[in-house]
């Protein structure tokens, strides 16, 4: 972003973040860790809540496997994941954010984006809209859905972002 604001193709008062799986974390704790950066966020099946999502992937790894997963997160040092995630971070996220994920999301369990719900309501942050796509996973293979979420994206940042 710096770059991009540094070259004049970015106007930094005007900056959203969005992104799913990753990148939908990457997008909510962008406006958890550094607010004053970003104007809002939308995350599309991004990951919440590290420790959990830790937990979930276990079922389908083996020790070792999982050992070397969580090594990676966590790098050399003791890492806190929770220090990372919204979901425990929930109260610092002071901007508009746009939460969706698929129901059937077998690699970032809907569990993730209830559990931040919760947590942002839990914190008396109303500052979200919130959609679940019913019989969708990781992605969209409804046209229909694809269509609505666009068209949400696009009524968000028309919302918290508008052309100026």
């Amino acid at each position: 972003m710096d770059w991009l604001v540094k070259d004049g193709i970015v106007d930094k008062e005007r900056v959203c973040v969005i992104g799913g799986s990753y990148g939908g974390y990457a997008a909510m704790w962008a406006i958890a860790r550094n607010p004053e950066r970003y104007r809002c966020a939308a995350s599309f099946a991004g990951v919440a809540d590290w420790n959990a999502m830790l937990k979930y992937d276990r079922r389908y790894l083996t020790k070792e496997a999982n050992a070397s997963w969580r090594s990676r997160i966590t790098g050399d040092g003791d890492l806190d994941l929770a220090s990372v995630s919204p979901t425990q971070q929930a109260a610092r996220i002071a901007r508009p954010l746009l939460i969706a994920h698929g129901e059937d999301d077998n690699n970032v369990p809907l569990s993730q984006s209830k559990k931040l719900v919760a947590a942002m309501k839990a914190a008396g942050n109303a500052n979200f809209e919130y959609i679940v796509y019913p019989k969708e996973g990781h992605g969209f293979s409804d046209p229909a859905n694809r269509q609505d979420w666009f068209d949400r994206l696009d009524a968000f940042l028309a919302k918290h972002n508008p052309a100026g």
